[in-house]
Protein backbone atom coordinates (compact mmCIF):
# COMPACT_ATOMS: atom_id res chain seq x y z
CA UNK A 1 0.00 0.00 0.00
CA UNK A 2 3.00 2.31 1.29
CA UNK A 3 4.27 1.80 -2.38
CA UNK A 4 1.11 2.29 -4.68
CA UNK A 5 0.59 5.80 -2.26
CA UNK A 6 4.09 6.91 -3.44
CA UNK A 7 3.82 5.77 -7.08
CA UNK A 8 0.69 8.23 -6.82
CA UNK A 9 2.14 10.95 -5.14
CA UNK A 10 5.44 10.99 -7.62
CA UNK A 11 2.56 11.05 -10.40
CA UNK A 12 1.06 14.05 -8.78
CA UNK A 13 4.46 15.48 -8.53
CA UNK A 14 6.11 14.78 -12.35
CA UNK A 15 2.54 16.01 -13.77
CA UNK A 16 2.22 19.51 -11.90
CA UNK A 17 5.95 19.85 -13.03
CA UNK A 18 4.92 19.34 -16.80
CA UNK A 19 1.73 21.24 -16.36
CA UNK A 20 3.11 23.74 -14.56
CA UNK A 21 4.95 24.26 -16.97
CA UNK A 22 2.76 24.66 -19.19
CA UNK A 23 0.98 26.67 -17.13
CA UNK A 24 3.57 29.13 -16.81
CA UNK A 25 4.91 29.76 -20.25
CA UNK A 26 0.93 30.98 -21.13
CA UNK A 27 1.24 33.10 -18.16
CA UNK A 28 4.42 34.53 -18.75
CA UNK A 29 3.91 36.40 -21.73
CA UNK A 30 2.21 39.26 -19.92
CA UNK A 31 5.75 39.03 -17.80
CA UNK A 32 8.29 38.87 -20.44
CA UNK A 33 6.19 41.93 -22.41
CA UNK A 34 6.04 43.96 -18.80
CA UNK A 35 9.36 45.59 -19.25
CA UNK A 36 7.98 46.83 -23.07
CA UNK A 37 4.51 47.57 -21.36
CA UNK A 38 6.45 49.87 -18.78
CA UNK A 39 8.32 51.73 -21.36
CA UNK A 40 5.99 52.29 -24.66
CA UNK A 41 2.55 52.11 -22.44
CA UNK A 42 2.19 54.98 -19.67
CA UNK A 43 -0.05 54.05 -16.45
CA UNK A 44 -2.89 55.24 -18.35
CA UNK A 45 -2.69 52.93 -21.14
CA UNK A 46 -1.78 50.06 -19.20
CA UNK A 47 -4.84 50.76 -16.76
CA UNK A 48 -7.19 51.39 -20.08
CA UNK A 49 -5.53 47.93 -21.44
CA UNK A 50 -6.88 46.40 -17.94
CA UNK A 51 -10.31 47.52 -18.07
CA UNK A 52 -10.27 46.47 -21.00
CA UNK A 53 -9.48 42.97 -20.36
CA UNK A 54 -12.11 42.97 -17.38
CA UNK A 55 -14.93 44.06 -19.87
CA UNK A 56 -14.66 41.34 -21.78
CA UNK A 57 -14.19 39.14 -18.86
CA UNK A 58 -17.78 40.32 -17.73
CA UNK A 59 -19.34 39.12 -20.95
CA UNK A 60 -17.67 35.44 -20.66
CA UNK A 61 -19.02 35.39 -16.77
CA UNK A 62 -22.64 36.13 -17.83
CA UNK A 63 -22.46 33.66 -20.54
CA UNK A 64 -21.73 30.87 -18.38
CA UNK A 65 -18.26 30.32 -19.84
CA UNK A 66 -17.95 28.37 -16.56
CA UNK A 67 -18.98 25.75 -17.93
CA UNK A 68 -15.73 24.28 -18.87
CA UNK A 69 -15.01 24.30 -14.92
CA UNK A 70 -18.02 21.92 -14.64
CA UNK A 71 -16.30 19.86 -17.79
CA UNK A 72 -13.87 18.32 -15.05
CA UNK A 73 -16.19 16.79 -12.83
CA UNK A 74 -18.33 15.02 -15.43
CA UNK A 75 -15.86 14.00 -17.71
CA UNK A 76 -13.68 12.24 -14.72
CA UNK A 77 -16.40 10.69 -13.09
CA UNK A 78 -18.08 9.52 -16.24
CA UNK A 79 -16.74 5.59 -17.27
CA UNK A 80 -18.40 5.21 -20.62
CA UNK A 81 -15.62 5.90 -23.24
CA UNK A 82 -18.15 7.46 -25.61
CA UNK A 83 -20.14 9.02 -22.66
CA UNK A 84 -17.30 11.33 -21.94
CA UNK A 85 -16.64 12.07 -25.81
CA UNK A 86 -20.28 13.68 -25.51
CA UNK A 87 -19.30 15.61 -22.67
CA UNK A 88 -16.36 17.62 -24.06
CA UNK A 89 -18.47 17.79 -27.76
CA UNK A 90 -21.56 19.39 -25.89
CA UNK A 91 -19.60 21.47 -23.59
CA UNK A 92 -17.73 22.94 -27.21
CA UNK A 93 -21.03 23.35 -29.06
CA UNK A 94 -22.29 25.20 -26.16
CA UNK A 95 -19.55 27.45 -25.55
CA UNK A 96 -19.21 28.08 -28.94
CA UNK A 97 -22.95 28.84 -29.05
CA UNK A 98 -22.90 31.15 -26.43
CA UNK A 99 -19.43 33.21 -27.09
CA UNK A 100 -20.50 34.30 -30.46
CA UNK A 101 -24.15 35.53 -29.55
CA UNK A 102 -22.50 37.55 -26.73
CA UNK A 103 -19.75 38.87 -28.72
CA UNK A 104 -22.10 40.04 -31.33
CA UNK A 105 -24.24 41.62 -28.65
CA UNK A 106 -21.47 43.11 -27.03
CA UNK A 107 -20.27 44.22 -30.43
CA UNK A 108 -23.98 45.88 -30.95
CA UNK A 109 -23.95 48.01 -27.53
CA UNK A 110 -20.32 48.75 -27.47
CA UNK A 111 -21.13 52.85 -27.60
CA UNK A 112 -23.05 52.47 -24.37
CA UNK A 113 -20.52 50.01 -22.37
CA UNK A 114 -17.48 51.67 -23.19
CA UNK A 115 -19.00 55.14 -22.11
CA UNK A 116 -20.18 53.65 -18.88
CA UNK A 117 -16.89 52.03 -17.80
CA UNK A 118 -14.53 55.02 -19.20
CA UNK A 119 -17.25 57.70 -18.75
CA UNK A 120 -16.16 58.62 -22.44
CA UNK A 121 -15.78 57.30 -25.60
CA UNK A 122 -11.60 57.18 -26.64
CA UNK A 123 -11.35 53.22 -26.81
CA UNK A 124 -14.46 52.60 -28.71
CA UNK A 125 -12.64 51.41 -31.56
CA UNK A 126 -10.47 49.17 -29.33
CA UNK A 127 -13.29 47.31 -27.67
CA UNK A 128 -15.24 46.65 -30.16
CA UNK A 129 -12.02 44.72 -31.64
CA UNK A 130 -11.40 43.32 -27.83
CA UNK A 131 -14.42 42.16 -27.24
CA UNK A 132 -14.08 39.11 -29.79
CA UNK A 133 -11.49 37.70 -27.39
CA UNK A 134 -14.54 36.30 -26.26
CA UNK A 135 -14.88 33.94 -28.67
CA UNK A 136 -11.05 32.71 -29.08
CA UNK A 137 -10.19 32.32 -25.36
CA UNK A 138 -13.49 30.53 -24.38
CA UNK A 139 -12.86 27.92 -27.47
CA UNK A 140 -9.54 27.98 -26.54
CA UNK A 141 -9.84 26.98 -23.35
CA UNK A 142 -12.21 24.20 -23.99
CA UNK A 143 -8.97 22.82 -25.57
CA UNK A 144 -6.80 23.01 -23.01
CA UNK A 145 -9.36 21.75 -20.54
CA UNK A 146 -9.52 18.25 -22.67
CA UNK A 147 -5.69 18.03 -22.31
CA UNK A 148 -5.51 18.20 -19.23
CA UNK A 149 -8.36 15.62 -18.41
CA UNK A 150 -6.93 12.79 -20.71
CA UNK A 151 -3.66 13.95 -18.99
CA UNK A 152 -0.99 14.66 -22.13
CA UNK A 153 0.95 16.63 -20.27
CA UNK A 154 3.58 17.03 -23.23
CA UNK A 155 1.16 18.61 -25.54
CA UNK A 156 -0.07 20.95 -23.07
CA UNK A 157 3.14 22.57 -22.96
CA UNK A 158 4.50 22.44 -26.50
CA UNK A 159 0.94 24.09 -27.08
CA UNK A 160 1.32 26.57 -24.19
CA UNK A 161 4.87 27.54 -26.28
CA UNK A 162 3.17 27.67 -29.36
CA UNK A 163 0.94 30.33 -28.01
CA UNK A 164 3.80 32.44 -26.15
CA UNK A 165 5.74 32.48 -29.26
CA UNK A 166 2.68 33.94 -31.05
CA UNK A 167 1.88 36.45 -28.10
CA UNK A 168 5.05 37.56 -27.78
CA UNK A 169 5.89 38.03 -31.33
CA UNK A 170 2.16 39.91 -32.29
CA UNK A 171 3.04 41.97 -29.17
CA UNK A 172 6.45 43.32 -30.15
CA UNK A 173 4.71 44.06 -33.68
CA UNK A 174 2.29 46.69 -32.87
CA UNK A 175 2.84 47.54 -29.42
CA UNK A 176 7.20 48.42 -30.21
CA UNK A 177 7.29 48.05 -34.10
CA UNK A 178 4.28 50.06 -35.13
CA UNK A 179 4.16 51.67 -31.78
CA UNK A 180 0.33 51.50 -31.36
CA UNK A 181 -0.17 51.90 -27.64
CA UNK A 182 -3.61 50.24 -26.30
CA UNK A 183 -4.52 49.18 -29.99
CA UNK A 184 -1.51 47.37 -30.09
CA UNK A 185 -2.10 45.21 -27.41
CA UNK A 186 -5.58 44.08 -29.10
CA UNK A 187 -4.33 43.69 -32.16
CA UNK A 188 -1.53 41.11 -30.45
CA UNK A 189 -4.48 39.46 -28.35
CA UNK A 190 -6.93 38.84 -31.11
CA UNK A 191 -4.26 37.33 -33.29
CA UNK A 192 -2.54 34.62 -31.16
CA UNK A 193 -5.69 34.43 -30.17
CA UNK A 194 -7.48 33.50 -32.94
CA UNK A 195 -4.67 30.84 -34.22
CA UNK A 196 -4.83 29.25 -30.80
CA UNK A 197 -8.56 28.76 -31.37
CA UNK A 198 -8.40 27.52 -34.52
CA UNK A 199 -6.08 24.90 -33.62
CA UNK A 200 -7.84 23.95 -30.56
CA UNK A 201 -11.32 23.52 -32.29
CA UNK A 202 -9.99 21.02 -34.98
CA UNK A 203 -8.11 19.27 -32.37
CA UNK A 204 -11.68 18.89 -30.55
CA UNK A 205 -13.44 18.16 -33.02
CA UNK A 206 -11.77 14.91 -34.33
CA UNK A 207 -11.20 13.91 -31.44
CA UNK A 208 -14.35 14.31 -30.15
CA UNK A 209 -17.01 15.01 -32.67
CA UNK A 210 -19.17 18.02 -32.93
CA UNK A 211 -22.49 16.22 -31.14
CA UNK A 212 -24.27 18.17 -29.02
CA UNK A 213 -26.90 16.29 -26.31
CA UNK A 214 -29.69 18.18 -25.19
CA UNK A 215 -30.18 16.53 -21.52
CA UNK A 216 -26.32 16.39 -20.85
CA UNK A 217 -26.50 20.17 -21.46
CA UNK A 218 -28.67 20.48 -18.85
CA UNK A 219 -27.60 18.64 -16.06
CA UNK A 220 -24.36 20.39 -16.84
CA UNK A 221 -25.79 23.74 -16.68
CA UNK A 222 -27.82 23.24 -13.83
CA UNK A 223 -24.43 22.41 -11.68
CA UNK A 224 -22.44 25.25 -13.16
CA UNK A 225 -25.13 27.76 -12.01
CA UNK A 226 -24.68 27.94 -9.02
CA UNK A 227 -20.54 28.48 -10.00
CA UNK A 228 -21.55 30.92 -12.71
CA UNK A 229 -23.12 33.19 -9.95
CA UNK A 230 -20.51 32.93 -7.75
CA UNK A 231 -18.62 33.76 -10.44
CA UNK A 232 -20.47 36.47 -11.36
CA UNK A 233 -20.37 38.12 -8.20
CA UNK A 234 -16.62 37.58 -7.86
CA UNK A 235 -16.51 39.37 -11.28
CA UNK A 236 -18.15 42.14 -9.50
CA UNK A 237 -15.48 42.63 -6.75
CA UNK A 238 -12.68 42.43 -9.43
CA UNK A 239 -14.32 45.02 -11.30
CA UNK A 240 -15.68 47.82 -8.53
CA UNK A 241 -12.20 47.70 -7.18
CA UNK A 242 -11.10 49.13 -10.51
CA UNK A 243 -13.87 51.02 -11.28
CA UNK A 244 -13.73 53.03 -8.03
CA UNK A 245 -10.01 53.11 -8.22
CA UNK A 246 -10.63 55.18 -11.84
CA UNK A 247 -13.43 57.05 -10.57
CA UNK A 248 -11.24 58.40 -7.78
CA UNK A 249 -7.94 58.41 -8.68
CA UNK A 250 -7.94 57.64 -12.59
CA UNK A 251 -6.42 55.09 -14.87
CA UNK A 252 -2.99 56.23 -13.84
CA UNK A 253 -4.19 54.08 -10.16
CA UNK A 254 -5.33 51.38 -12.56
CA UNK A 255 -1.96 50.98 -13.77
CA UNK A 256 -0.13 51.06 -10.95
CA UNK A 257 -2.11 48.30 -9.19
CA UNK A 258 -2.67 46.58 -12.98
CA UNK A 259 1.54 46.28 -12.41
CA UNK A 260 1.47 44.94 -8.99
CA UNK A 261 -1.11 42.32 -9.88
CA UNK A 262 1.39 41.14 -12.25
CA UNK A 263 3.80 40.46 -10.13
CA UNK A 264 1.23 39.18 -7.46
CA UNK A 265 -0.03 36.86 -9.75
CA UNK A 266 3.27 34.79 -9.91
CA UNK A 267 2.14 32.91 -6.79
CA UNK A 268 -0.77 32.32 -8.00
CA UNK A 269 0.23 30.91 -11.42
CA UNK A 270 3.58 29.03 -9.51
CA UNK A 271 0.35 27.42 -7.11
CA UNK A 272 -1.23 26.36 -10.51
CA UNK A 273 2.06 24.36 -11.36
CA UNK A 274 0.70 21.95 -8.01
CA UNK A 275 -3.06 22.35 -8.83
CA UNK A 276 -3.04 21.64 -12.92
CA UNK A 277 -2.78 18.12 -11.66
CA UNK A 278 -4.44 18.43 -7.87
CA UNK A 279 -7.76 19.20 -9.59
CA UNK A 280 -7.85 15.90 -11.26
CA UNK A 281 -5.80 13.43 -8.42
CA UNK A 282 -7.74 14.56 -5.58
CA UNK A 283 -10.86 12.94 -6.81
CA UNK A 284 -8.40 9.70 -7.37
CA UNK A 285 -7.46 10.50 -3.52
CA UNK A 286 -11.01 10.94 -1.86
CA UNK A 287 -11.72 7.51 -3.48
CA UNK A 288 -9.27 5.71 -1.91
CA UNK A 289 -9.78 6.14 2.02
CA UNK A 290 -6.48 4.26 2.60
CA UNK A 291 -5.27 7.50 0.63
CA UNK A 292 -6.95 10.52 2.67
CA UNK A 293 -3.75 10.99 4.67
CA UNK A 294 -2.21 12.81 1.44
CA UNK A 295 -4.66 15.13 1.90
CA UNK A 296 -3.05 16.44 5.03
CA UNK A 297 0.23 16.08 4.02
CA UNK A 298 -0.26 17.71 0.89
CA UNK A 299 -1.35 20.93 2.41
CA UNK A 300 1.33 21.33 5.14
CA UNK A 301 3.94 21.12 2.47
CA UNK A 302 1.76 23.86 0.21
CA UNK A 303 1.52 25.87 3.34
CA UNK A 304 5.80 26.17 3.33
CA UNK A 305 6.29 26.14 0.15
CA UNK A 306 3.46 28.95 -0.81
CA UNK A 307 4.65 30.72 2.20
CA UNK A 308 8.60 31.18 0.98
CA UNK A 309 7.41 32.03 -2.66
CA UNK A 310 4.90 34.72 -1.36
CA UNK A 311 7.56 36.76 0.69
CA UNK A 312 9.95 36.15 -2.06
CA UNK A 313 7.56 37.56 -4.46
CA UNK A 314 6.82 40.71 -2.09
CA UNK A 315 10.47 41.49 -1.04
CA UNK A 316 12.26 40.98 -4.61
CA UNK A 317 9.45 42.65 -7.12
CA UNK A 318 10.50 46.01 -5.55
CA UNK A 319 14.15 45.50 -7.23
CA UNK A 320 12.64 44.34 -10.71
CA UNK A 321 10.57 47.21 -10.63
CA UNK A 322 12.84 49.62 -10.06
CA UNK A 323 14.74 47.80 -12.74
CA UNK A 324 12.60 47.34 -15.93
CA UNK A 325 9.87 50.25 -15.68
CA UNK A 326 10.18 54.02 -15.69
CA UNK A 327 9.54 56.14 -12.55
CA UNK A 328 6.13 56.39 -12.98
CA UNK A 329 5.49 53.00 -12.07
CA UNK A 330 7.77 52.57 -8.82
CA UNK A 331 5.02 53.17 -6.46
CA UNK A 332 3.70 49.73 -7.48
CA UNK A 333 6.22 48.03 -5.49
CA UNK A 334 4.54 48.85 -2.24
CA UNK A 335 1.76 47.23 -3.20
CA UNK A 336 2.66 44.02 -4.04
CA UNK A 337 2.71 43.01 -0.70
CA UNK A 338 -0.64 42.82 0.26
CA UNK A 339 -1.95 41.56 -3.15
CA UNK A 340 0.26 38.20 -2.51
CA UNK A 341 -1.08 37.81 0.55
CA UNK A 342 -4.91 38.11 -0.76
CA UNK A 343 -3.35 35.60 -3.91
CA UNK A 344 -2.34 33.32 -1.15
CA UNK A 345 -5.78 33.53 0.93
CA UNK A 346 -7.50 33.05 -2.74
CA UNK A 347 -5.40 29.81 -3.64
CA UNK A 348 -6.03 27.72 -1.08
CA UNK A 349 -9.87 28.29 -1.46
CA UNK A 350 -9.49 25.56 -4.85
CA UNK A 351 -8.19 23.33 -2.09
CA UNK A 352 -10.49 23.55 0.58
CA UNK A 353 -13.75 23.37 -1.72
CA UNK A 354 -13.19 19.46 -2.42
CA UNK A 355 -16.02 18.82 0.06
CA UNK A 356 -18.71 20.95 -1.64
CA UNK A 357 -17.82 19.40 -4.94
CA UNK A 358 -17.78 15.93 -4.70
CA UNK A 359 -21.00 16.41 -2.65
CA UNK A 360 -22.50 18.99 -5.32
CA UNK A 361 -23.13 21.73 -2.88
CA UNK A 362 -21.80 24.12 -4.89
CA UNK A 363 -24.10 27.07 -3.91
CA UNK A 364 -21.92 27.36 -1.03
CA UNK A 365 -19.58 28.75 -3.45
CA UNK A 366 -22.41 31.68 -4.38
CA UNK A 367 -22.58 32.45 -0.46
CA UNK A 368 -18.94 32.38 0.24
CA UNK A 369 -18.55 35.16 -2.91
CA UNK A 370 -21.46 37.29 -1.57
CA UNK A 371 -19.83 37.65 1.56
CA UNK A 372 -16.45 38.49 -0.28
CA UNK A 373 -18.27 40.95 -2.11
CA UNK A 374 -19.88 43.08 0.60
CA UNK A 375 -17.02 43.09 2.76
CA UNK A 376 -15.13 43.81 -0.21
CA UNK A 377 -17.55 47.01 -1.01
CA UNK A 378 -17.76 48.53 2.63
CA UNK A 379 -13.67 48.13 2.58
CA UNK A 380 -13.42 49.96 -0.81
CA UNK A 381 -15.94 52.46 -0.52
CA UNK A 382 -14.26 53.50 3.16
CA UNK A 383 -10.37 53.11 2.18
CA UNK A 384 -10.01 53.45 -1.57
CA UNK A 385 -11.51 57.67 -1.82
CA UNK A 386 -8.80 58.47 1.26
CA UNK A 387 -6.17 55.67 0.63
CA UNK A 388 -6.36 54.86 -3.48
CA UNK A 389 -4.67 51.38 -4.23
CA UNK A 390 -3.34 50.76 -1.05
CA UNK A 391 -6.65 50.99 0.61
CA UNK A 392 -8.26 48.55 -2.16
CA UNK A 393 -5.14 46.37 -1.51
CA UNK A 394 -6.20 46.22 2.30
CA UNK A 395 -9.38 45.45 1.68
CA UNK A 396 -8.85 42.59 -0.92
CA UNK A 397 -6.66 40.92 1.82
CA UNK A 398 -9.67 40.79 4.06
CA UNK A 399 -12.01 39.76 1.53
CA UNK A 400 -10.63 37.01 0.13
CA UNK A 401 -9.85 35.90 3.48
CA UNK A 402 -13.39 35.36 4.24
CA UNK A 403 -14.35 33.73 1.64
CA UNK A 404 -11.69 31.25 1.72
CA UNK A 405 -12.54 30.39 5.39
CA UNK A 406 -16.43 30.28 4.78
CA UNK A 407 -16.04 27.70 2.10
CA UNK A 408 -13.13 25.88 4.48
CA UNK A 409 -15.89 25.91 6.69
CA UNK A 410 -18.90 24.75 4.30
CA UNK A 411 -16.82 22.11 2.83
CA UNK A 412 -15.47 20.31 5.93
CA UNK A 413 -19.10 19.58 6.88
CA UNK A 414 -19.18 17.81 4.22
CA UNK A 415 -15.87 16.04 3.34
CA UNK A 416 -13.26 16.30 6.57
CA UNK A 417 -9.59 16.28 4.81
CA UNK A 418 -8.50 16.73 8.38
CA UNK A 419 -6.21 20.03 8.29
CA UNK A 420 -4.35 21.46 10.82
CA UNK A 421 -3.57 25.33 10.94
CA UNK A 422 -1.03 25.68 13.12
CA UNK A 423 1.58 25.76 10.70
CA UNK A 424 -0.29 28.41 8.72
CA UNK A 425 -0.79 30.30 11.29
CA UNK A 426 3.20 30.81 12.10
CA UNK A 427 4.07 31.26 8.63
CA UNK A 428 1.72 34.20 7.94
CA UNK A 429 2.48 36.12 11.26
CA UNK A 430 6.37 35.65 10.34
CA UNK A 431 5.49 36.99 6.80
CA UNK A 432 3.24 40.23 8.18
CA UNK A 433 6.14 41.14 10.34
CA UNK A 434 9.10 40.49 7.30
CA UNK A 435 6.69 42.41 5.56
CA UNK A 436 6.63 45.61 8.08
CA UNK A 437 10.55 45.50 8.64
CA UNK A 438 10.90 46.52 5.28
CA UNK A 439 8.70 49.13 4.71
CA UNK A 440 10.98 50.74 7.63
CA UNK A 441 13.51 51.23 5.10
CA UNK A 442 13.05 53.66 1.96
CA UNK A 443 16.11 52.85 -0.25
CA UNK A 444 17.07 51.64 -3.35
CA UNK A 445 19.53 49.68 -5.55
CA UNK A 446 21.98 47.48 -4.42
CA UNK A 447 21.45 48.39 -0.43
CA UNK A 448 17.54 47.35 -1.00
CA UNK A 449 18.39 44.05 -3.27
CA UNK A 450 21.00 43.28 0.07
CA UNK A 451 17.90 44.24 2.82
CA UNK A 452 15.87 41.52 0.76
CA UNK A 453 18.29 38.78 1.16
CA UNK A 454 18.73 39.10 4.22
CA UNK A 455 14.81 39.21 5.08
CA UNK A 456 14.26 36.69 2.80
CA UNK A 457 17.19 34.46 5.26
CA UNK A 458 15.17 35.47 8.51
CA UNK A 459 12.16 34.15 7.23
CA UNK A 460 12.95 31.46 6.69
CA UNK A 461 14.88 30.65 9.63
CA UNK A 462 12.18 31.94 11.83
CA UNK A 463 10.16 29.09 9.90
CA UNK A 464 12.61 26.77 11.46
CA UNK A 465 12.70 27.72 14.51
CA UNK A 466 9.32 27.85 15.19
CA UNK A 467 9.01 24.13 13.69
CA UNK A 468 7.34 25.27 10.77
CA UNK A 469 9.27 23.59 8.58
CA UNK A 470 11.80 20.43 9.34
CA UNK A 471 13.62 18.03 7.45
CA UNK A 472 10.68 16.02 6.56
CA UNK A 473 8.82 18.22 5.28
CA UNK A 474 11.61 19.33 2.96
CA UNK A 475 11.62 15.69 1.74
CA UNK A 476 7.94 15.85 0.88
CA UNK A 477 7.95 19.04 -1.00
CA UNK A 478 10.92 17.99 -2.84
CA UNK A 479 8.49 14.90 -3.62
CA UNK A 480 5.61 16.63 -3.99
CA UNK A 481 6.97 19.30 -6.74
CA UNK A 482 9.69 17.16 -8.36
CA UNK A 483 8.64 13.15 -7.53
CA UNK A 484 10.14 10.56 -4.65
CA UNK A 485 10.97 7.73 -3.66
CA UNK A 486 9.52 7.45 0.33
CA UNK A 487 5.92 8.21 1.65
CA UNK A 488 5.19 11.47 3.15
CA UNK A 489 5.02 11.27 6.89
CA UNK A 490 4.33 13.41 9.98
Amino acid sequence: MKASNDKFLKKIGMDSIIYGLGTLVRNIASFIMLPIYTRYLNPEDYGAVEMLTLSVSLFSLLIGLRITQSMFRFYLLEENIELKKRVVSTVLVAVSILSVSMAALVFVYAQEIVVLIFKNNIYIYEFKLFVFTLVTSAISQVGMSYIQMIRKPKLYVALSIFTLLLQIGFNLYYVVYLELHVAGVVYGSLSSGLIIMIVMFIYLTKSNGCRFKKDLFVRIFKYTVPMITASSVGFYVGFIDKYLLNLYEGLFAVGILAVSSRFASVVQTVYGVFNQSWMAARFDVYKDVGKHYIFRDVFRYLVIFVGILGITVALFSADVIYWMATESYYQSAKVVPYLVLAVIFNSFLSFFNLGILIHEKTGHLFYAVLLKAVIATVFYIALIPSYGVFGLAFGLVVANFAETFYVYIASRRHFDMGLSFNKAIIVLMVYVLVVIFNGVFNISGWPSFLLHIFSLVIFVCLLFIFGVINRADLGGIHKLLRGGRSSPSD
